[in-house]
């Protein structure tokens, strides 16, 4: 009897045991998961650097796609686009396919140069061979600095960027359509003002500084509007159809690597850290719990695929690749599985996160111009 005893006090401090691990798992990981996601990054903190004599001999992936910027750290100016298709290895932007208002020789750099690896390619719309005024739309948290581009006609495009990026990003975008071009900050982008409680919300929040973006647009001559949103400026934009008042001005949705649906991104960011795979689902219970009762981030409202019902009657374009280890390729799979008629999704093989473009800038262009008198038709 005494034996049962002394075992079942065992069997109880093991179970007592398991349950704290169970819990530290769920909720200690998922706390710093939690405050991962949270955290705002320093915008284009995550470029490369690499010095102009270890060019030759660098297996990064950017360098192998088509077109790639190469910005001198120094005073952050594009000097050249590199890329296997350009006219040789390393070539000025002048010799590649794609305009450039400033490209000095990379042969006139010293060998320790240093220079950033750079997929928007340019740092101002200048540098493509546009011609942008600098606005500033009157935001609720202060003032956003925004690049305006002018164009034809009263059919505006307005590109929001991604996250721990710049409205730099959407330069190449607007360098495929001649229509008015509105390029947008949002808080924390080092731009825009900073969000009060310094935390990143994937759009639940930062859709009202693309709502003041999209009221500046109509005040100035826009008729309606196609919103062009990268990675997590995909999420601004579905949080932005889900709230603002002025959805009926939108005539079209153009996305490259959306983050439209928070969960699955969620598994593959925590796949990419390494994370065992029978640890993810409580590590993300743990992690969607804290958001919600620490930052009042309820991460349900960023699963955009599942309100698609409440969108507007528009087409919608789509970008993405299968090598895109950000995002999912199949967040897009289901946006178009789930409205076929609407939706055209150019899938650009095995190429990365917003990397589209940069992987054939052609095909990319000639996309656009296929789809963009589609959206012309439905006002």
């Amino acid at each position: 009897m005494a034996h049962l005893v002394d075992l079942n006090r065992r069997l109880g401090r093991l179970v007592v045991l398991c349950v704290i691990l169970v819990l530290a798992v769920v909720f200690g990981g998922g706390g710093y998961y939690a405050s991962q996601l949270t955290a705002v990054e320093e915008p284009l903190s995550w470029r490369p650097v690499i010095t102009v004599a270890d060019l030759a001999g660098t297996d990064d992936p950017d360098l192998r796609l088509g077109v790639t910027g190469l910005v001198l750290e120094a005073d952050e100016t594009t000097v050249v686009a590199v890329g296997i298709d350009t006219p040789s290895p390393i070539c000025t932007v002048s010799e590649c396919t794609l305009a450039t208002a400033r490209s000095p020789m990379l042969a006139g750099l010293g060998p320790d140069a240093r220079l950033l690896v750079d997929p928007n390619i340019w740092t101002e719309p200048a540098q493509a061979g546009l011609d942008a005024d600098e606005v500033v739309v009157s935001g609720p948290l202060g003032d956003l600095p925004a690049w305006f581009i002018d164009g034809e006609g009263d059919h505006w495009v307005i590109i929001v960027h991604g996250r721990a990026n710049t409205r730099a990003e959407g330069i190449r975008a607007a360098t495929t359509v001649d229509v008015p071009r509105l390029l947008v900050s949002y808080r924390n982008d080092g731009d825009a003002p900073d969000a009060e409680d310094g935390r990143a919300r994937f759009g639940t929040e930062e859709w009202e500084d693309l709502d003041a973006a999209v009221t500046w647009a109509l005040a100035n001559g826009a008729e309606d509007i196609v919103l062009w949103g990268y990675s997590q400026g995909g999420a601004v934009i579905g949080s932005w159809l889900a709230r603002s008042s002025s959805v009926d001005k939108v005539a079209g949705l153009v996305f490259d690597s959306p983050l439209l649906g928070m969960h699955e991104t969620l598994v593959q960011q925590a796949k990419n850290r390494g994370i065992p795979g029978p640890l993810i689902a409580p590590l993300l219970f743990g992690a969607k719990t804290v958001a919600r009762i620490s930052a009042d981030l309820d991460l349900g409202e960023v699963e955009h695929l599942d309100r698609l019902g409440s969108w507007p009657d528009v087409p919608i374009l789509a970008f993405h690749g299968s090598g895109d280890e950000s995002v999912p390729v199949r967040v897009t799979q289901r946006l178009k599985d789930a409205l076929p008629e609407r939706v055209t999704w150019e899938h650009f093989g095995d190429v990365g996160h917003v990397r589209s473009f940069n992987a054939d800038p052609e095909r990319y262009r000639a996309t656009v111009d296929a789809w963009f008198p589609a959206q012309r038709d439905v006002r």
